[in-house]
């Protein structure tokens, strides 16, 4: 079942590998990059926080969009090759939070913009149109545990944070 709430979060550095992606080929394409990033972040000695997390800057549903796949970290080791250093901001968030299959945080995050949308939240966005998708100021899922397989696939906490106007 899933929780929501507003809440404010403190800012998080992050080391990240982009992914650009379609909706098709996002749990193979993520699940790689997490790899690539886990090893990438052993080998500079790097202290991560939880198991991870995925920032949305704007999806496509039928088009490739880019997604930044990040570990939070204590300290921000300096980035090389196709990595970045990023941040989720300081501020006030809606957030969703369930255990459970990774298959349904589709439809958390649905679930958490109808309830934001119903609660006359103001999400930090900025609207697309028929050419160009909406574009999030922060927006982003945290797994703050390791997942493991479930008769649905991979499952565990997630939590999907949505930065508000304040």
């Amino acid at each position: 079942m899933a929780g929501f709430r507003v809440e404010h979060r403190e800012a998080v550095a992050y080391i990240a590998v982009p992914v650009h992606t379609t909706m098709a080929a996002f749990p193979a394409r993520v699940g790689e990059a997490f790899a690539e990033l886990d090893a990438y972040l052993a080998q500079r000695g790097a202290e991560t926080i939880g198991a991870g997390a995925i920032r949305y800057r704007s999806v496509a549903l039928d088009a490739t969009f880019t997604v930044e796949v990040a570990h939070a970290v204590v300290g921000v080791p300096k980035v090389r090759d196709r990595n970045l250093a990023g941040r989720f901001e300081a501020g006030t968030y809606a957030v969703a939070e369930q255990h459970g299959p990774y298959a349904w945080i589709g439809g958390l995050t649905r679930d958490l913009m109808d309830w934001g949308d119903s609660q006359g939240l103001d999400f930090a966005m900025t609207p697309g149109d028929e050419r160009r998708p909406d574009v999030w100021d922060c927006w982003y899922e945290y797994y703050p545990g390791f997942p493991v397989e479930g008769p649905r696939g991979l499952e565990g906490n997630v939590q999907v944070c949505v930065l508000l106007r304040t």
